[in-house]
């Protein structure tokens, strides 16, 4: 991290599907507000099959909220 390292938001939420145009409409107001967050969002199906990108997010990360619980 470095004065200008940007804050990497992983978002995980059934409500995020592959078009990333209506993703963008639930998210569009942080990035709007909060420039210095870079949002990533994730179909929570998505999340739990993984790849590189989400391990390396996750395994450096601060958690905000439990990750959901693939069983609910």
């Amino acid at each position: 991290t470095h004065e200008w390292s940007d804050i990497d938001l992983l978002l995980i939420s059934d409500q995020f599907s592959d078009n990333v145009f209506e993703n963008l409409k639930l998210y569009s107001k942080v990035n709007i507000k909060y420039p210095v967050i870079e949002t990533h969002p994730y179909p929570t199906k998505y999340y739990y099959e993984g790849d590189d990108f989400i391990k390396e997010i996750s395994n450096e990360s601060i958690e905000i909220l439990p990750t959901p619980d693939p069983q609910l």
